[in-house]
């Protein structure tokens, strides 16, 4: 399943470009932004939870920093999370209904946890 905002950035992929910064993604009833009639613009697609998320094609996606704001932490978020891990570099999820205790939570390609909390404070060994 196409969507129709992913398709300026494979046509920018296809001819070498990539975008600047991250790709965010917003899951949920939002207005799509227009963001490819801007030079340089930041990529920003709205999905809708109630689509098939295993059947979006996110090949556009491949190799790119992707972060994903939702509302709440529901299963449309962890399917569409776990379709970005075949394909971005990595993934940054920001989910509303957390805030103020906890930022969100991040996967990067070749971590070994699954998912890491963003902010974390690691101790140093003693």
């Amino acid at each position: 399943m196409d969507l129709q905002s992913l398709k300026p950035l494979a046509v920018m992929r296809m001819a070498g470009e990539l975008p600047a910064g991250s790709a965010w993604i917003y899951l949920g009833e939002y207005d799509q932004p227009r963001w490819w009639i801007w030079r340089g613009g930041a990529v920003e697609v709205v999905v809708q939870p109630d689509i098939p998320m295993e059947r979006l094609d996110l090949r556009p996606l491949v190799g790119l920093r992707v972060c994903v704001l939702a509302a709440t932490y529901n299963c449309a978020l962890l399917r569409l999370c776990n379709r970005l891990k075949e394909f971005a570099a990595s993934v940054d999820v920001f989910v509303l209904d957390w805030l103020p205790d906890c930022l969100g939570m991040r996967w990067d390609r070749g971590q070994a946890d699954e998912w890491a909390p963003i902010g974390e404070i690691k101790k140093e060994a003693a």
